[in-house]
C-alpha cells in the first residue's frame, strides 16, 4: 500500500508523534502525520498529494491576507468590443465612449490606456486621463475612441486598459471598423463586409466583398 508521508512544523509538539489512517473506502492509502518541533517562528508545511494542512495559530494570518485582497480595487470595463464604420481617408468618425468603473471595495488606480493590435493606427484615443488615475469604490471614468480609416475593408485593434486590480490587472477593448469608399451607391459596403464586420457567422455569396 502507498505511503505518504507529510511533515507539519510546529511549535507546541516536542516529539515525533505518527497517526495511522486506513480505509478501504474513503482513504486508500496509509498516511503517516510526523509533528516536529523547530521553533514559535518557524512554520513550513510540506504537502504530497495534495493534501494541505494549516494549523489554527496559523489561520487568523491567511484569512486576514485574503480580507486584503478582497478590500482592493476591482475593475469594470463596457462596451467589451466596439463596431463601427467610416468614410475612409476623411475626418474621424463619431466618439465612442468607453467607460471604467471600480466595482471593488478599495481604490482603483488604473495606470495606461492604449491602443495595440494590428491596425491600431486606424483609431484614435481621445479625453483620456492623467495616469496614474485612481478611481474610488463604485466610482468610473471614461475616456472615447474614434474610427479614421485610411483605406476600405475591415479594421481590427483593441484598447488595452491595465490597473492595479488583483485579479484582472490587463483588461481590453476589442475594435473592429469598417473603411468604405462612401455611404450610398457604389461607395456603399457590400453585405458581406458588413458580416463580417458584426462577426455574424452568414456567407451570402458575394463575389467580392470589398465592392457594393
Amino acid at each position: 500500500m502507498k505511503t505518504a508521508f507529510i511533515y507539519l512544523f510546529m511549535f507546541l509538539v516536542t516529539k515525533p508523534l505518527t497517526f495511522l489512517f486506513s480505509s478501504s473506502t474513503i482513504l486508500p492509502h496509509e498516511i503517516h502525520v510526523e509533528l516536529v518541533k523547530k521553533g514559535s517562528d518557524i512554520f513550513k508545511p510540506v504537502s504530497e498529494h495534495g493534501v494541505n494542512f494549516i494549523p489554527s495559530n496559523k489561520k487568523n494570518n491567511f484569512q486576514s491576507k485574503g480580507s486584503s485582497l478582497l478590500a482592493g480595487g476591482s475593475i469594470s470595463v463596457t462596451p467589451s468590443t466596439i463596431y463601427d464604420n467610416d468614410v475612409s481617408l476623411g475626418a474621424a468618425g463619431i466618439n465612442r465612449t468607453v467607460n471604467v468603473k471600480n466595482t471593488g471595495a478599495g481604490v482603483l488606480s488604473l495606470s495606461a490606456a492604449s491602443l495595440a493590435g494590428t491596425n491600431a493606427d486606424q483609431f484614435i484615443l481621445s479625453g483620456l486621463p492623467s495616469f496614474p488615475a485612481n478611481i474610488n469604490p463604485g466610482d468610473s471614468i471614461s475616456f472615447s475612441v474614434a474610427f479614421n480609416p485610411t483605406s476600405v475593408g475591415l479594421k481590427i485593434a483593441s484598447i488595452s486598459i491595465t490597473s492595479d486590480d488583483a485579479v484582472n490587472p490587463t483588461m481590453s477593448v476589442t475594435l473592429r471598423g469598417l473603411g468604405t469608399a462612401g455611404l450610398s451607391g457604389t461607395g456603399e459596403p457590400s453585405l458581406q463586409a458588413i458580416l463580417n464586420l458584426l462577426e455574424i457567422q452568414v456567407n451570402v455569396g458575394d463575389d467580392a466583398v470589398s465592392t457594393s
